[in-house]
């Protein structure tokens, strides 16, 4: 009579459930002792079988009863593992040092050993599985090979899973991978929160449990760890009435900063659905909350009645495709500037006002009076802060402010077929550029660290030159066109041979210089920029452009930049090699992998079944 295949496996398995039987089910007593001694007999026998077994086949099934004996003898590894670091092996483990060393090294055997033993278990029951399905004497192999391998598979998922949950039970660690995630305190937020030289009360209005609330904590929490000034509180409404009266907060979902008299307010609101706008730009939500908590009130003017750009214009004006400056207001006066337009009625034929921090001039196109000029270049000698932006196509008009700068500006548009910005899916677009050629100023700081991140858009571009002039100012030109740029003389967004050539071309400077000779103001600043749509709505909102405005406004002021952050949709930025890999690329690519992994595939079973 022939034994049955499975013998060995049957008696391992039954000794693995006396001895569960003996230690959870009866545990305790004669009973207890017997069972568990039953399933060790029990475990051992099955290995003796598996090694009769292999003695006495040939081949393939040799090899199969040696990996099973092997498998069971790996289970009971296990279980002496189990056995140290239970009541049985105490007295050994204490041998092994003091107690703190003795319970690591229980609680690390007791994530180890199930994982042994799931080791052994599953490759031994899927193995046999796949073996009792074949015929006798006809023993597959790869089949048995593959059977334990993923079996193995199963043991290594289940034991990173068991891994991580154990660490996660012993850390207490907060993480926020959703999309709404709100960020972390940026360098520049941390800096203000530390030289406050006054507290400053961050009160939240929410009840418990709220998502928006914990939300907000994550980021708050960092920024009161940076700083002693920083009293973070959670209230509820409703429990705190006298509070949210001298805040003025009629409900909750509000978040609240106050320093002094002085307070700022955020209204995130209770619901997920609603708060993700204020989560998303949450450090710079708090940025300008702390910037106008902490700073005096400064004023920027716009110079208008030469055709500038003007923050009123919502829609292009019947003279030109012209879009507003409404974006770069609200950017300014985030940064706790008052924007004022400066004409001849408000002084620049005379005097430019003294609470001028800077002075913008965005796009003139008729040109300034000589009063006007004068004003300027006074205002400059005073160690005023100038910001020209000029577009290629009424050059002439801005070049005598360019000039008090030591700049001059030549008139036609710069092009590109390789690097431009697609918008129009025409020849157009060549004159649409962008460039992330930054050499290294003060003046773009951030925008330079985030080269390979952060492009600035110029709708349409001409390029600067120094004047030579001796004692001029000092002249940086920080942002250059990227290579293979012309100067379109004819304006066909064609590369014409005659008189056309490739090259890099300045696209803007920072410019400093001395003030008057009497010692009482500081030098001056300016930065000029050879177009003036790159502050324009439709542009402004791309992260390039903004941090480049932030970056400029910074060091016109002799302050430090923050990074900017933009969760808006920006135009797609192509180049004729990207256009031809992303299209030859999705094409071929995913049949191509598909074809391989099925190739490899095949290959392996066949080289398995030629091993077998």
């Amino acid at each position: 009579m022939t034994r049955p295949r499975w013998i060995g496996t049957a008696g391992w398995f039954a000794g693995m459930v006396l001895l569960w039987m003996g230690q959870r089910a009866l545990s305790g007593g004669a009973w207890s002792r017997a069972l568990c001694l039953a399933g060790i007999l029990s475990a051992v026998l099955a290995g003796v079988v598996f090694f009769l077994q292999s003695r006495a086949a040939q081949g393939a099934e040799r090899r199969f009863r040696q990996r099973m004996m092997g498998l069971a003898i790996l289970g009971l590894v296990a279980l002496g593992l189990w056995a140290l670091q239970s009541e049985l092996g105490e007295d050994l483990l204490r041998g092994l040092g003091d107690e703190p060393t003795t319970e690591r090294i229980g609680v690390a055997l007791g994530v180890f050993w199930p994982i042994v033993w799931l080791a052994s278990a599953l490759p031994l029951l899927f193995m046999e599985l796949s073996f009792g399905s074949m015929s006798p004497g006809a023993v597959e192999g790869w089949r048995l090979g593959a059977s334990g391998r993923s079996a193995l598979v199963l043991v290594l998922v289940l034991g990173t899973l068991g891994f991580a949950n154990y660490i996660a039970s012993q850390l207490d660690w907060k993480r926020d991978w959703s999309y709404l995630r709100t960020t972390r305190p940026s360098e520049s937020t941390l800096r203000i929160a530390e030289n406050l030289d006054e507290p400053l009360e961050v009160v939240l209005f929410y009840p418990p449990a709220s998502e928006v609330a914990e939300a907000l904590l994550l980021y708050l929490e960092e920024l009161k760890a940076a700083s002693q000034s920083v009293r973070l509180r959670v209230v509820e409404h409703a429990l705190e009435p006298l509070l949210a009266e001298k805040y003025g907060v009629s409900g909750d979902g509000t978040v609240v900063l106050a320093r002094g008299e002085a307070e700022e307010t955020l209204r995130p609101g209770l619901e997920l659905s609603r708060a993700k706008q204020t989560l998303k730009s949450l450090d710079g939500e708090i940025q300008q909350a702390l910037l106008k908590l902490t700073s005096e009130e400064r004023v920027t003017y716009l110079t208008t009645g030469h055709g500038e750009r003007d923050w009123t214009q919502s829609e292009p004006d019947e003279q030109a495709d012209r879009a507003g400056l409404r974006q770069l207001k609200s950017f300014l006066e985030d940064l706790n500037y008052r924007v004022e337009r400066l004409g001849l009625s408000q002084g620049l034929g005379s005097e430019i006002p003294g609470d001028a921090s800077m002075v913008f001039v965005v796009g003139p196109r008729e040109p300034f009076l000589p009063a006007e000029l004068a004003s300027l270049r006074a205002y400059l000698k005073q160690g005023g802060h100038l910001l020209i932006c000029a577009d290629p196509d009424h050059a002439e008009k801005a070049q005598p402010v360019l000039e008090m700068v030591g700049i001059a500006m030549q008139p036609n548009p710069l092009a590109n077929d390789r690097y431009y910005v697609r918008q129009r899916n025409n020849e157009s677009d060549h004159f649409l550029l962008f460039s992330n050629r930054y050499f290294y100023h003060a003046s773009i700081a951030t925008l330079n660290r985030f080269s390979d991140q952060l492009a600035v858009i110029f709708p349409e571009v001409g390029h600067l030159e120094k004047i030579e002039k001796a004692g001029g100012p000092s002249i940086s030109f920080m942002i250059r066109s990227l290579p293979d740029t012309w100067i379109d003389l004819d304006r066909n967004a064609r590369l014409d041979e005659d008189g056309e050539t490739r090259g890099i071309y300045n696209l803007a400077a920072a410019i400093e210089g001395r003030a008057s000779d009497d010692d009482e103001h500081d030098d001056w600043r300016a930065v000029a920029f050879a177009d003036a749509d790159w502050l324009a709505d439709d542009y402004l909102r791309n992260p390039g452009n903004l941090q480049a405005l932030a970056d400029v406004v910074s060091w016109l002021q002799g302050e430090e930049a923050a990074r900017v952050e933009v969760e808006e949709d920006v135009p797609i930025v192509h180049t004729r090699e990207k256009d031809i890999i992303w299209f030859y690329g999705t094409i071929f690519a995913p049949p191509l992998l598909v074809l391989g992994a099925g190739l490899w595939g095949v290959r392996r079973r066949c080289s398995g079944g030629r091993r077998a």
